[in-house]
């Protein structure tokens, strides 16, 4: 339900943002609030395409896959992974 995952994006990126990467001066976070902000619109290009095809078209199911799947995977693997990384290395300076 486009609705649901609009809210959650929405949701998740707000969390994150004001949670972490401010808090610890993280500093890709504008890239990374850009990469958020693509994901965004790209959920709404969906929902678009879903109303203006009345219903989930093999090219709106291609398109999911391609979009959201892809870039939630490479952007929790890239972005979210080097955001840990770093809280874990500030965090660990004192230790190294």
């Amino acid at each position: 339900d486009y609705k649901y995952l609009a809210d959650y994006t929405d949701f998740h990126f707000e969390r994150r943002k004001r949670h972490s990467q401010k808090e610890i001066g993280y500093p890709g976070l504008k890239e990374h609030l850009e990469k958020h902000e693509e994901l965004r619109r790209t959920v709404q290009e969906l929902h678009d395409m879903l109303t203006d095809e009345e219903g989930p078209s093999d090219a709106f199911v291609s398109k999911v896959a391609e979009n959201v799947r892809d870039w939630l995977y490479y952007h929790i693997k890239g972005f979210d992974r080097s955001v840990a990384e770093y809280k874990y290395m500030r965090d660990s300076a004192d230790r190294i």
